[in-house]
């Protein structure tokens, strides 16, 4: 067990390689410290490799993915939107992460993704075939059969 804790450590970079991310990390004290973390071309030479990290490659099949998903709730009259134009391909062998704020809208992708419910706009796709406009029924075979959830 470390006598420290690491809590979120996000940010978007343009690029896989090209930016640092932010850590916030709380020592055995209780005093939070900020830390900027190396990026991994950083790591690789501080080590003396001289390999560079290698993004994902794109001829991967994309096994799921959406296109410009949106996605909002109705509180009375007000209309509150959770996702908005969200483009995400998640390839073959993929491990990824979804972090963000309380009320981001993390669990909305996820049902979305999982056909639990249904975007406003735009399209979920299952090993390239488009299956949030599928019947209910039909939504409910492919999550029990190839999803596993």
């Amino acid at each position: 067990m470390s006598d420290w804790q690491s809590e979120a450590a996000v940010s978007a970079p343009a690029t896989p390689w090209s930016s640092s991310a932010r850590a916030a990390v709380v020592l055995a004290d209780g005093q939070p410290r900020s830390t900027s973390s190396p990026t991994l071309a950083a790591l690789a030479q501080r080590a003396g490799s001289d390999r560079q990290p290698t993004p994902r490659q794109p001829s991967t099949p994309v096994q799921m993915g959406c296109t410009g998903l949106c996605k909002s709730y109705q509180k009375g009259n007000l209309g509150i939107p959770v996702l908005q134009g969200i483009d995400l391909d998640v390839r073959e062998g993929e491990f990824l992460a979804i972090v963000g704020q309380s009320g981001s809208g993390k669990s909305t992708l996820l049902h979305l993704l999982g056909t639990l419910d249904q975007p406003d706009s735009g399209e979920v796709r299952f090993e390239g075939n488009r299956i949030d406009n599928l019947p209910s029924s039909a939504r409910d075979v492919l999550r029990l059969s190839l999803i596993h959830i």
